[in-house]
């Protein structure tokens, strides 16, 4: 009976899977993963960092509203900015590497998932871990003082967080928050790439710093593609929750 709800269970999966999603089909994002491959040699990482430049658009700063911010000093001003871009990566690479990527792994090791969808996830991984190294250099380039080991500067999680964070990896299918976790990302990559290069466009190259400004638009790259994989996540697994199961993943 167990192994009779097993494949029921998978049928009602491939059914739910093969009626449709809003994206392009898995085969095609599977080839554009391929051809519009990224390397790490994509980086000129023999550029100098500027340090007299914004590494991020100082609109994207969660500050950049407030009156008492307009009263910073410039270097103040520019000294959080480059903080701020540095904890931005941190995130990145928190979620690619230490969330994303080994709940992939894992339901790729725990269930056999359409061919497509195998091959999609597998580039998923491998392009996740690209961008956590990218990501890392970067982090190391800009502030050898803050990352003379590859621990986190600013993104501090205690134990109840990683706990929470162990049970969504352990247990993919039941806490399902985690694709819409991965769509957040990725929505906000695409914001801020976008971003970054409204920036460059409309004050010219030199408004942001080269190397900051390489790295995200390469990550755009692949987050362009991601986004649309997690259209099929949300398919293959988020269709299948219980209501309580949504509830608990609006909480």
């Amino acid at each position: 009976m167990e192994m009779e709800s097993v494949q029921s269970d998978s049928v009602v999966r491939e059914a739910k899977f093969e009626r449709g999603v809003r994206s392009m089909p898995l085969r095609t994002l599977n080839e554009q993963s391929e051809k519009r491959a990224i390397f790490l040699t994509d980086v000129d990482w023999d550029l100098s960092i500027d340090y007299e430049t914004p590494w991020m658009p100082e609109s994207f700063l969660a500050v950049s509203y407030l009156p008492s911010y307009q009263k910073l000093s410039d270097r103040l001003r520019l000294k959080f900015n480059q903080h701020y871009a540095l904890a931005l990566c941190e995130q990145f690479i928190w979620f690619e590497q230490d969330t994303i990527s080994p709940i992939l792994v894992k339901i790729m090791s725990d269930r056999k998932l359409p061919l497509d969808l195998e091959s999609a996830l597998k580039n998923f991984v491998k392009e996740e871990s690209l961008h956590s190294e990218m990501f890392w250099r970067l982090l190391e380039k800009a502030a050898p003082e803050l990352y003379p080991t590859r621990k986190y500067a600013f993104l501090k999680y205690g134990p109840k967080q990683r706990f929470f964070y162990k049970m969504i990896i352990e247990h993919y299918d039941f806490f399902v928050v985690w694709i819409w976790m991965a769509i957040y990302f990725e929505e906000k990559t695409l914001d801020i790439s976008s971003r970054y290069q409204k920036e460059i466009h409309e004050k010219g190259e030199s408004a942001l710093d080269p190397v900051f400004s390489r790295v995200h638009y390469l990550h755009l790259m692949d987050e362009v593609r991601h986004v649309q994989v997690d259209q099929y996540l949300l398919s293959y697994f988020y269709d299948m929750t219980t209501s309580f199961q949504r509830k608990l993943t609006g909480i």
